[in-house]
């Protein structure tokens, strides 16, 4: 399998709906202008368009020279221009705002009078010559936009131009680090291709080594420095910044005199502009971008930036912990004085606010009153006077109060409105990242210990990467934080070399517990197993961090789960404990795990602070769920009565327990409210946490048939590639996104994602509950996908594998799943010799009972239980199986001829699918929107024709009585043949079998 390197243009994708609109405009007679930041394709939807309506004979100039676009008018002056039934011609302009005016004026004239279509591009942000403006205003032009490809399309894109299918944190990453611009994605994915870097591996495309996000070069460097012009030294000295630092509140440094630069780049999509916890954020949309703004600065310029924002960021970070500190909500403190409601250079609102990090207040001319001041209080790294003082380093005065010197350096960059900023419960349905104000993948981290680490962490990073880079050595106090949030972010080879420069060059590892552990750590995230495995055992297991982290590794790294057991045993305290029920639940003893708990909670007496109770409590609940007791689960979290003040690790797994245990309840309600509280402590870039809260919100939304959002977390999701934990692993991630592809009704992609979780599989510790959970969400894709004889074989092997192991939730979802694909009879009586279905345990929950229903009433083709408990799901927010329920019971009732009963049936089942997307299950009933068959009109005789005609003219049935001179009862009983016979149950449906003869009547 094979990707040659390749310089054609790529298979256009996810371009159709701009395609339709342009085609149904020239079709009525309008125009079309496709307007798009740079590299987001408006030349090649442009030339499709222009493609598919000379196919479909209408005359079509494309113009290629402008300069010729008179000379074409004057042809056309004169004659109507028609192909086809009326319609002008089309003229095609890349580039409509080069036109001069007097050029414009007369293409606007010939579109205002009908002679002319015109279809035309234009970069989003720059003005268009006024009569083309005007055009706009009239609505004689419509507009369509290019955007960024959002991770779906991206996906899309890539299998068309690789021809199979990308892994999806290699899919993941190019998008990231690209911001989704078609430009630079097949930039970065041909220059990979052609060095190697980019390579099928067993039937997946996988990145080798580093993506060029740091050090863009060759044909990527130059598609840059494409996109990035033009620029001005104000703007090229904002993005460079922005590189730098990555996303950062708007009063940071000298970002308050660039306001006016952030205004303009912020129209054309170059930088983000957004509100996160009530602080403007700004960051660059297309980090290559970025990155060559810097490589193209001077050497010494670029140090001294590095240095003096390193500096700044130090200092935000202080600022952001000690507000996070005093409020308790790790929010993002103003710091430095940022005044909101500044006033631009230009007199408008500033979106940045109008004072600098050192308090200076900017003028609404935006002139800093402090005098020439950099933000440091020192020299601007630009060289010359600072631009503070709004004198430009050449004497010429600047309209600006934030002008650069740097006007000789090229660089800089477009980029789309969703790059380097990620969503968090808000990942759109497209998959496109939210304005949370939330670190891109790529970029942050979060710490886990303390508010004031996680406020100011990714600053701590930054500060730390920007003085290794300007060839300083961070202190001691920068480097151990710094660390800890490179390993947060999953930067694990940053925190190695963090972690070595705090050992010290020479030095004994084991002289520095606090340096070995985050060494050891590290080494264990980069797959290096046995090299951690050397430095953790010298580290104190009396530390709870310590003992952590080296039974994680033995486990998860080497697979030695019985030395992992045996090390736990040998240690002591609420951490061994805890440790402990972590290799209990590896190893399938999920009744240990629950006695363990229930033991710390009688011997804390329910103490919030028992740090046995904070390490026990969720561990227990979590085995409590899967033993199928989710409301058992619920009382045990519900009996810590406070988590307030519980360690910020141990209340994240506290909520994240607690919402598990919710959805597995059915109660969506309880598992919103711990979805909430999990948000508040959320650190935006520990993708470990991240991770746990994606996956959640994306069951929250697979339950209720919310597929488009479902997808977008899950495809975020799989984007982390270290999914080891007791909690979630990483095939099981990658099996729930396809399964979420095949409801969504993407089968292919689905069953090519299979390949990816079977390969992720290899490379994971074997974890039983884990397991069957994946080979579940397998046996769903199987389904879905027609093959219905493997995925009932898959689904009973988990049912028998999970009830053995007494994790009866997944034997009885095995069962459930068994008898919707239609073995109802086979998942009733395995249920029942498996003891799954009438059970007395009353802390099994609603859901568990109605899926146990759900399979009984299937095997006995019970109609009316099918519509009961398509009611009773629907309480409980299952639209999809609620459809399901209704759509069965529809059948059944329509094969007993009862079709009234079945008509209630179909129109419910309508109904819940109007609640939900997806496509249902191979062996239910295709649901469709006409009449049931064999409904004719013609079976009535002629007093139920006469009935029914006047029925649906909105008469009551005392007046069609009255008019026909018989009993209201002989009225009612003729309606209820009539709908019978034409399987109706409402007056609006008679009219859909009545309609011509209503106008007749």
């Amino acid at each position: 399998m094979t990707a040659p390197h390749r310089t054609e243009p790529w298979p256009l994708v996810n371009r159709e709906a701009e395609l339709k609109a342009v085609e149904a405009r020239a079709a009525a007679g309008r125009s079309s202008l496709i307007v798009g930041a740079a590299g987001t394709g408006r030349t090649r939807l442009l030339q499709e368009a222009l493609r598919r309506l000379e196919r479909e004979g209408v005359a079509v100039h494309q113009v290629h020279d402008l300069g010729a676009l008179p000379v074409l008018l004057e042809r056309h002056a004169a004659a109507a221009g028609t192909a086809r039934a009326g319609l002008p011609v089309v003229f095609g302009v890349d580039g409509v705002h080069l036109l001069g005016e007097e050029l414009a004026a007369g293409l606007a004239e010939q579109v205002r009078e009908g002679r002319v279509l015109l279809l035309a591009t234009a970069p989003a942000g720059l003005a268009l010559p006024a009569a083309v403006h005007e055009l706009r205003r009239a609505r004689l032009v419509g507009e369509a936009r290019t955007a960024a490809f959002d991770l779906a399309a991206a996906v899309q894109a890539l299998r068309a131009r690789l021809g199979s299918h990308v892994a999806s944190d290699a899919a993941a990453r190019l998008w990231e680090a690209t911001g989704g611009n078609p430009l630079l994605l097949s930039e970065v994915t041909e220059q990979a291709v052609g060095e190697g870097t980019f390579r099928p591996v067993r039937g997946l495309w996988h990145w080798q080594g580093e993506m060029p996000v740091r050090q863009p070069h060759g044909r990527v460097a130059g598609a840059a420095r494409r996109l990035l012009e033009p620029l001005d030294g104000e703007e090229r000295e904002l993005v460079a910044t922005l590189a730098l630092t990555g996303p950062v509140p708007g009063h940071l440094g000298r970002l308050p005199q660039l306001a006016a630069a952030a205004e303009r780049l912020s129209h054309r999509g170059v930088v983000l502009a957004e509100q996160a916890g009530g602080t403007l954020r700004l960051c660059l949309a297309q980090p290559l971008c970025g990155q060559v703004a810097v490589a193209d600065l001077p050497e010494p310029t670029a140090q001294a930036l590095r240095r003096q924002l390193a500096d700044e960021l130090e200092r935000l970070a202080a600022a952001e912990s000690g507000a996070a500190r005093k409020t308790g909500e790790g929010r993002c403190a103003d710091g430095g004085g940022s005044s909101r409601g500044g006033v631009s250079s230009s007199g408008r609102a500033s979106p940045l606010g109008g004072a600098s990090a050192s308090g200076g207040v900017s003028c609404s001319g935006g002139v800093n009153v402090s005098g020439g001041a950099s933000a440091l209080g020192g020299a601007s790294p630009w060289g010359g006077a600072s631009p503070l003082d709004g004198v430009s380093p050449s004497g010429r005065a600047r309209r600006s109060g934030g002008v650069s010197s740097l006007d000789g350096v090229s660089s800089s960059g477009r980029a789309r409105r969703s790059g380097g900023v990620s969503p968090l419960d808000g990942a759109s349905s497209s998959g496109r990242a939210s304005r949370s104000g939330e670190a891109s993948l790529s970029d942050g981290a979060n710490p886990a210990g303390g508010a004031s680490l996680s406020a100011g962490g990714a600053a701590l990073l930054r500060a730390a990467r920007l003085r290794i880079e300007a060839g300083n050595t961070p202190p001691a106090a920068l480097l151990y934080p710094a660390a800890e949030v490179a390993l947060r972010c999953h930067d694990f080879g940053f925190a190695e070399r963090l972690a070595r420069l705090a050992v010290g060059p020479g030095a004994n590892p084991a002289a520095d517990p606090r340096a070995t552990l985050l060494l050891g750590r590290a080494l264990a995230g980069q797959g290096r197993a046995a090299d951690a495995e050397v430095v953790l055992a010298g580290t104190d297991t009396r530390s709870p961090e310590a003992l952590r982290a080296r039974v994680r590794n033995l486990a998860w790294g080497l697979h030695r789960v019985t030395d992992a057991a045996a090390l736990a045993t040998r240690a002591s305290g609420s951490a061994a404990r805890a440790q402990n029920s972590v290799v209990d639940l590896l190893r399938d003893h999920l009744g240990d795990v629950t006695t363990t708990g229930d033991a710390v909670l009688r011997e804390t007496s329910g103490s919030m602070a028992s740090p046995a109770l904070q390490s026990c409590s969720p561990l227990a609940a979590f085995a409590h769920v899967e033993l199928g007791r989710p409301e058992r689960a619920l009382t045990l979290l519900d009996s810590c009565r406070t988590v307030a003040g519980w360690q910020e690790e141990a209340r994240h797994t506290h909520h994240a327990v607690h919402a598990h245990a919710a959805l597995a309840a059915g109660d969506d309600v309880r598992a919103q409210a711990a979805l909430d509280r999990l948000r508040a402590t959320d650190a935006p870039y520990d993708l470990s946490r991240r991770l746990r809260a994606d996956v959640l919100r994306a069951a929250l939304h697979r339950a209720a048939g919310r597929l488009p959002q479902a997808l977008a977390l899950l495809r975020r999701a799989a984007a982390v590639r270290d999914g080891r934990d007791w909690f979630i692993t990483r095939p099981w991630v990658l099996a729930q996104l396809a399964a979420v592809l095949a409801e969504s009704g993407q089968s292919t992609e689905a069953t090519r994602t299979l390949i990816e979780v079977r390969l992720a599989a290899r490379d994971v510790l074997p974890y039983p509950l884990a397991d069957d959970h994946t080979a579940l969400e397998e046996a769903r894709v199987l389904g879905r996908s027609g093959d219905v004889p493997a995925a009932v074989r898959r689904a009973n092997e988990i049912a028998v594998r999970a009830a053995e192991a007494q994790r009866n939730a997944t034997a009885l979802a095995a069962l459930h799943l068994t008898a919707r694909l239609g073995e109802a009879a086979q998942a009733a009586a395995q249920a029942a010799q498996l003891g799954l279905v009438d059970a007395d345990d009353t802390g099994v929950g609603p859901l568990h009972t109605l899926r146990a229903a759900h399979i009984h009433a299937l095997a006995r083709r019970d109609a009316d239980r099918l519509d009961d408990l398509a009611e009773q799901f629907a309480a409980l927010g299952r639209h999809p199986l609620a459809a399901e329920c209704a759509g069965q019971a529809h059948q059944i009732w329509r094969d007993g001829r009862r079709y009234r009963n079945a008509q209630l049936s179909l129109a419910a089942c309508r109904g819940r699918l109007d609640a939900c997307s997806g496509v249902p299950l191979p062996a239910l009933p295709t649901v469709t929107g006409g009449p049931m068959p064999d409904a004719d009109p013609a079976t009535l005789t002629t007093r139920e024709r006469e009935v029914a005609l006047l029925a649906t003219s909105r008469l009551t049935n005392r007046e069609i009585a009255h008019r026909l001179t018989v009993s209201v009862r002989t009225v009612e009983n003729h309606l209820y043949r009539v709908y019978t016979k034409l399987r109706v149950t409402s007056r609006a449906g008679l009219a859909d079998h009545f309609g011509p003869q209503l106008t007749h009547s």
